[in-house]
C-alpha cells in the first residue's frame, strides 16, 4: 500500500535539511530522504566559512545576510549551539590578477553596502600575526565573515526538523519517480513509493543522476575536496583566511591546491584543501591532496608546522557551470521544487530553504503566478533580474 507525505525532499544535507524544516514550521507534513545519512555528502565535509564578501549576485547577498539572522534565531528559538565564530574573514591575493579582480569585486560589494577594505602591509600583518604577508599582494577584509562548525549545523537541523514533525528516512535511495500530466505524482525508493504533492530534489552531487529517473538533464557537477583538522591549540588564526585562486575563474581539469582556514571555538584549526575533478561520487581520501594542503598552508602560515592532524576527509561538492545555483520550480514538472548546486551552502542554505519553503507554500506545491513572485521580490527587495539568474530553465555559461 502506497502512502502519502505532503512534501518530499530528497537530499539531507544542509540545504534539504533547512527547507524541510522551514516547510514544517508552517505546518506542512515533510517527508525528508537520503540515500545514506544527514549530512554525508559535502556538508559533513565542509570548511564551515561564512562569506559575505563573493557573494554575487544580489539573491546570494540577500541569502547570506539572511542566513547569518537565522543562525542566531535558530540558536535562540530552537536551544542551538552552532559554535559561531564572526570574527571576520581575508580573501588573500597572490597575484596581481587577483588583486585586479578582487578590487573590482570590492566596489561591486560596497555599492551593495558590504563592509570590505583593502589592507596591506603592517595592516594585514597586525589582523593576522602568523600569517606570512611577504608573498601576497594584500587582501580584501570584512568584519561580517567568520566561521561555523558544520557538524553542529546538520545534527541542529536535523533535531529543530524532527522536533516540528519531519519524518527523515535515511538510508533510503531513490529509485525512481511516476510522473503524470506534467507533475511528479510519487516518488519511488528501494523500500517503498510515496504519493506526494510536492518533490524537492536537493541531493548536491547526487542531483543530476536523480534527475536524470525523470529524464531531465541538471547543470550540476561535483568535485572532490580534501580536507583535514588539527588538534586544538591556543587562539593563533583570527580571521577565516582563504586564497584568491577561485576569483580568476580557472577551469578545473587537475588537482587545484588553495588555501581555506579556519579556528573553531575550541581550538582546532580546519584545513582545506585540495580539489580535483569528481569521479563516480568516490571519497577516497588522497595522500597526495593531503601533503600539497599541508605544504601550501605552510607557506601562509611558516610558525605553525607543529600542528598535529587528527582527521582527514575528502567529500563531493557541487558546482554549476556559471557558478551559481540551480533554484526554483522546475519547467517540466510543475510540482519538482529544484535547489542544488549552491556554493558555500553554510553561507546561504538556511535563507534559500526559506525562500523554497515560501515559494511551495505560496503556491500550493506548484510554480508560481506572477502575483506570487512580486510578492516574493518586493519581501527580499529583488528585481526580477535576480530570481531570473538561478531559476532551473535559465542558459548557463560555463566558466573559462
Amino acid at each position: 500500500m502506497k502512502r502519502h507525505a505532503e512534501v518530499v525532499v530528497v537530499g539531507a544535507g544542509v540545504v534539504g535539511l533547512s527547507v524541510a524544516y522551514h516547510l514544517a514550521v508552517r505546518g506542512r507534513r515533510v517527508l525528508l530522504l537520503d540515500a545514506c545519512a544527514p549530512g554525508y555528502g559535502a556538508s559533513g565535509g565542509n570548511l564551515g566559512q561564512i562569506s559575505v564578501m563573493d557573494r554575487e549576485p544580489a539573491i546570494q547577498l540577500a541569502w547570506t545576510n539572511e542566513t547569518l539572522s537565522l543562525y542566531r534565531r535558530l540558536e535562540e528559538e530552537e536551544g542551538l549551539d552552532f559554535e559561531a565564530n564572526y570574527s571576520g574573514g581575508l580573501l588573500l591575493f597572490c597575484s596581481a590578477e587577483q588583486k585586479e579582480q578582487g578590487l573590482a569585486l570590492m566596489e561591486r560589494q560596497r555599492r551593495r553596502g558590504v563592509p570590505i577594505e583593502l589592507v596591506e602591509g603592517s595592516a594585514l600583518k597586525g589582523i593576522e600575526p602568523h600569517l606570512d604577508t611577504g608573498r601576497l599582494l594584500g587582501a580584501l577584509y570584512s568584519s561580517r565573515e567568520g566561521s561555523i562548525m558544520p557538524l553542529k549545523v546538520v545534527s541542529g537541523l536535523t533535531e529543530a526538523s524532527r522536533r516540528h514533525g519531519v519524518e527523515i528516512c535515511a538510508p533510503c535511495r531513490v529509485t525512481g519517480f511516476r510522473v503524470d500530466s506534467g507533475r511528479v505524482k510519487s516518488v519511488v525508493t528501494k523500500k517503498e513509493e510515496i504519493e506526494t504533492d510536492c518533490v524537492v530534489l536537493a541531493a548536491g552531487a547526487w542531483s543530476r543522476e536523480v534527475a536524470a529517473f525523470l529524464g531531465m538533464e541538471l547543470p550540476v557537477y561535483y568535485h572532490k575536496g580534501t580536507a583535514f583538522v588539527t588538534r586544538p591549540i591556543p587562539p593563533l588564526v583570527r580571521t577565516v583566511v582563504v586564497s584568491g585562486g577561485f576569483l580568476t575563474n580557472r577551469p578545473l581539469t587537475n588537482r587545484i591546491v588553495g588555501l581555506g582556514v579556519a579556528q573553531h571555538p575550541n581550538g582546532s584549526l580546519i584545513i582545506g584543501q585540495a580539489t580535483e575533478p569528481g569521479r563516480d561520487y568516490e571519497r577516497d581520501l588522497s595522500v597526495e591532496g593531503v601533503y600539497e594542503t599541508v605544504r601550501n598552508f605552510l607557506r601562509y602560515f611558516p610558525d605553525l608546522g607543529s600542528l598535529e592532524i587528527i582527521r582527514s576527509w575528502a567529500a563531493n561538492t557541487t558546482f554549476t557551470p556559471d557558478g551559481l545555483p540551480v533554484f526554483g520550480f522546475s519547467p517540466e514538472f510543475g510540482n519538482l521544487f529544484v535547489a542544488s548546486g549552491l556554493k558555500g551552502a553554510f553561507s546561504t542554505a538556511p535563507a534559500a530553504g526559506n525562500m523554497a519553503a515560501t515559494m511551495i507554500c505560496r503556491g500550493g506545491g506548484s510554480a508560481l503566478s506572477p502575483a506570487e513572485w512580486n510578492d516574493i521580490l518586493q519581501e527580499w527587495k529583488l528585481d526580477p533580474c535576480d530570481l531570473d539568474s538561478i531559476r532551473p530553465n535559465r542558459r548557463l555559461v560555463p566558466h573559462g
